[in-house]
């Protein structure tokens, strides 16, 4: 189990080596002025894609090259979270969660827990009939499968970074485990809070699905594991089963069709995606049980 203290978690251990440790009520300020300052270096793509943007472009192709570069502007983002640690803070990568040793391991069994989080979650959906399969969509595209899997690979990684590498891990040298997940995750979910059709149950299941996250990382001991399983569950979700991704709408380029069946939105989740619905709370409990029961914590 996580214990209310972690002060031997190896990870908690490298962030108390660090140069400046802000007090909690200090951090929140810092990390809404950390979160402002890495949206800053990816307004500059954006805006040049508007400018540049063919007319004679369709529309489709546009919106979807559209959302390709918010995805991949991620990465600068990313980077700016991860120079004030590095500068500001004087934190190693280590402390944030970038461990060597079997980084490629702790990937790859990442993309396994996504996909087996997700399809549970889209499977349990077309079993209670909230969610009808219909096969595979003729308009699915191989080269834009692939541009968005590398997409929510920055993406993924990106909030991952910022909520969980950061944030959580700055918050655990000075707070005991759980108030560390708790706020982190209730962070997580106001990120989302203006996505489109954002509702109360999806705020309930984006702290879920953030705890389950912090749970994850502080017993495999590394950040490369929770970075895949956000970025399988978005790619799964959106390209994979064609559905609403926390408000963003990608089914056009899916590899299989879904329709949401109306009035079983409280289900589903409706034009939010499965996270807005009781579904995913109810996986999500049991993957935060699940991750609590099983295994070994990194430093036993």
């Amino acid at each position: 189990m996580i214990r209310l203290h972690l002060n031997d978690h190896p990870l908690v251990a490298a962030v108390r080596e660090s140069r400046f440790k802000p007090h909690p009520l200090l951090q929140i300020p810092i990390f809404i002025g950390i979160y402002i300052a890495s949206l800053l270096p990816t307004i500059l793509p954006y805006v040049l894609f508007l400018l540049l943007k063919d007319a004679n472009v369709p529309g489709d192709s546009a919106m979807d090259t559209e959302k390709l570069i918010i995805l991949f502007s991620c990465a600068l983002s990313a980077l700016v979270v991860v120079l004030y640690c590095r500068f500001a803070e004087g934190r190693s990568l280590f402390s944030m969660g970038f461990v060597r040793k079997d980084a490629w391991i702790h990937y790859l069994k990442g993309i396994a827990v996504g996909f087996v989080f997700f399809s549970t979650v889209y499977l349990t959906l077309i079993a209670t009939g909230s969610v009808t399969f219909d096969g595979l969509n003729s308009k699915a595209s191989l080269a834009m499968l692939l541009l968005f899997f590398f997409g929510f690979v920055i993406q993924g990684a990106q909030e991952e970074i910022l909520t969980r590498g950061y944030f959580m891990m700055s918050l655990s040298t000075r707070l005991p485990a759980i108030a560390a997940i708790l706020i982190s995750s209730f962070t997580f979910s106001v990120l989302h809070l203006f996505n489109s059709c954002f509702g109360l149950l999806a705020f309930v299941n984006l702290v879920l699905y953030g705890v389950f996250l912090a749970v994850y990382m502080l017993k495999t001991g590394n950040i490369w594991g929770v970075c895949a399983i956000h970025s399988v569950w978005n790619f799964s979700q959106g390209n994979l089963y064609g559905m609403p991704v926390s408000g963003m709408n990608i089914m056009e380029i899916s590899l299989f069709s879904s329709s949401l069946v109306e009035g079983k939105e409280w289900l589903s989740g409706g034009a939010f995606g499965p996270e807005g619905g009781v579904i995913t709370s109810a996986v999500s409990i049991l993957a935060i049980v699940l991750t609590l029961l099983l295994g070994k914590r990194s430093s036993e």
